[in-house]
């Protein structure tokens, strides 16, 4: 099978590989499009920082039943079952936990294998370039399900990137409440003005808390610090996304806030199975909404260009599809 392979030493680069032999309870499904997330930026670096071995990348991935020809999308994870988390249905935070993409080969193939009961089932209606979006706004979902979403709660979402947007949306469509994306990069609001207009969210460069809650979006430590500042006493914080380990410092001062002003800071990480199908109705609702969020999918060969798109510059969600294999082959 064709497979865009990260390499140590060569970075990603296209191979033909053997086929792929299911183990144990997999199915090996045909993949249809697969997301280009920013955390895969890793595997586009020739060097042994992203992983030591060689590995598929990709986790948001549509698939093909070869049984059945019925699409869905796949929960990228694969947990022991056995876990205190796994009992509680948070399997997300197994310790066993093998995430596709990451862990093991994922979706910048023509196949991928995966446990059966990974399959979740896409409606009609939903094309694949929204169908990789479950995976994302799973993730969001687990954030946003973290803490209460009170009514004519002040929600403060700083970092407008894809996820930014997400976080907004999502946020004012879960409950009666109020948000704000906050960036200081005016340039983005000419990449997503058209989704920002039609989901009436309004982006700032600077914010006037205090905030209910607010949503670390950026990696940026300075990002994280802001969203500290804005929070009123006994406000509450998400840290979804990982901070960079350079650049701007924390200080005991920013820290101290949460002390001070007693606020409540959560962390947010992946998603479970159930909330993948809770995205995947969320997306069916406000399709014609969050398609302004999606571009257009690339074919395969230009994985690489789009991914180093995705990269250089937050811009749409992107996805690559499988169906035009034409242009590979050539």
């Amino acid at each position: 099978m064709n497979a865009w392979r990260f390499e140590p030493d060569s970075g990603l680069v296209l191979r033909s590989l053997p086929e792929l032999h299911p183990q144990g309870h997999e199915i090996v499904f045909d993949v249809l499009a697969c997301g280009l997330c920013r955390s895969d930026c890793r595997f586009l670096r020739p060097d042994a920082t992203a992983t030591a071995k060689a590995i598929i990348p990709g986790h948001e991935i549509v698939v093909a039943d070869p049984g059945s020809g019925a699409r869905g999308i796949l929960w990228p994870g694969r947990a022991c079952g056995a876990c205190a988390s796994c009992r509680q249905g948070r399997e997300n935070l197994c310790r066993r936990m093998a995430v596709l993409g990451v862990d093991r080969d994922g979706g910048f193939a023509e196949r991928v294998a995966a446990p059966a009961e990974n399959l979740i089932p896409i409606k009609a209606g939903i094309p694949d370039r929204l169908a990789v979006l479950a995976e994302p706004v799973a993730c969001c979902l687990n954030a946003l399900q973290q803490i209460q979403l009170e009514e004519h709660a002040r929600i403060a979402v700083f970092g407008a990137g894809p996820f930014g947007h997400l976080f907004a949306f999502l946020a004012t469509r879960l409950g009666p409440v109020r948000a704000v994306l906050i960036d200081p990069d005016a340039d983005r609001k000419q990449i997503t003005g058209s989704f920002r207009d039609a989901a009436a969210i309004p982006l700032v460069e600077r914010h006037a808390g205090p905030f209910d809650i607010a949503i670390n979006a950026t990696s940026s430590p300075t990002g994280f610090a802001q969203m500290l500042a804005a929070l009123g006493p006994g406000g509450r914080g998400i840290l979804f996304s990982g901070l960079r380990p350079t650049g701007a410092t924390l200080t005991a001062e920013q820290l101290n806030a949460i002390h001070y002003r007693q606020l409540h800071l959560v962390g947010a990480f992946g998603q479970t199975r159930a909330q993948i199908g809770q995205a995947l109705d969320l997306i069916d609702k406000h399709r014609d909404t969050l398609s302004l969020l999606a571009d257009e999918p690339g074919d395969f060969a230009s994985l690489p260009v789009r991914l180093a798109q995705r990269c250089a510059r937050d811009t749409l969600f992107q996805s690559i599809s499988l169906a035009p294999w034409a242009a590979c082959a050539k």
